[in-house]
C-alpha cells in the first residue's frame, strides 16, 4: 500500500475533521456513551483542527489522495493519532508512529493519554501503561490511560 505521510495543510482541516469524525462515530461509539461521542466530535471542528496545527505538529497518510490518517503532537505528547475504519490494520499508524519517533528522538520519554481502543496499539509500540486518568463531560464520566515510554538516546 503506497501511503504518503505529509504535513497537514490548512485546506485539509474538512476532511480530517471528517475523518476524526468518523472514527469516533464508527470505533470510539463502542466504548464511550454517545454523549461523550458528541464532545469529541466538537472538539475536533475544522476550525479547531486549524487552530491546533498552529500549536501542533500534525501530519497525515494520504492514500490516492485521500487522508486515511491524522497524527497530532507537542514535543514529546502525542495529541491525537487516528486511522480511517476502513483502513485500519494496514500498517498506517505505524507508519505515522514512525514519522514521530523520527521527529521526536531527542525526547528520552514520551507521552500519550489514550482511549480504550487505542491503548493495544500503543502497547505494541512499547509504551507502557501507568494509569487511568478519569473526566467528566456531558454529566458522563470517561477515562483516557495515561501510557508512556523511555527511549535511550
Amino acid at each position: 500500500m503506497d501511503i504518503k505521510i505529509r504535513k497537514l495543510k490548512k485546506e485539509d482541516a474538512i476532511k480530517t475533521s471528517n475523518l476524526i469524525k468518523k472514527v469516533q462515530l464508527v470505533t470510539l461509539i463502542k466504548y464511550y456513551h454517545k454523549d461523550i461521542i458528541d464532545y469529541f466530535v466538537e472538539k475536533n471542528t475544522p476550525k479547531n483542527i486549524i487552530r491546533e496545527s498552529k500549536e501542533n505538529n500534525m501530519y497525515v497518510a494520504e492514500f490516492k489522495n485521500k487522508i486515511v490518517g491524522i497524527l497530532s503532537f507537542k514535543d514529546n505528547e502525542i495529541k491525537l493519532l487516528y486511522i480511517h475504519p476502513d483502513f485500519q490494520r494496514k500498517g498506517i499508524g505505524r507508519k505515522l508512529f514512525a514519522k514521530y519517533m523520527s521527529l521526536t528522538k531527542k525526547f528520552k520519554k514520551h507521552i500519550i493519554y489514550s482511549s480504550i481502543p487505542g491503548e493495544a496499539a500503543y502497547l505494541k509500540y512499547g509504551y507502557k501503561k501507568i494509569k487511568k486518568i478519569y473526566k467528566q463531560k456531558n454529566n458522563q464520566r470517561y477515562y483516557n490511560i495515561y501510557m508512556e515510554i523511555k527511549w535511550n538516546t
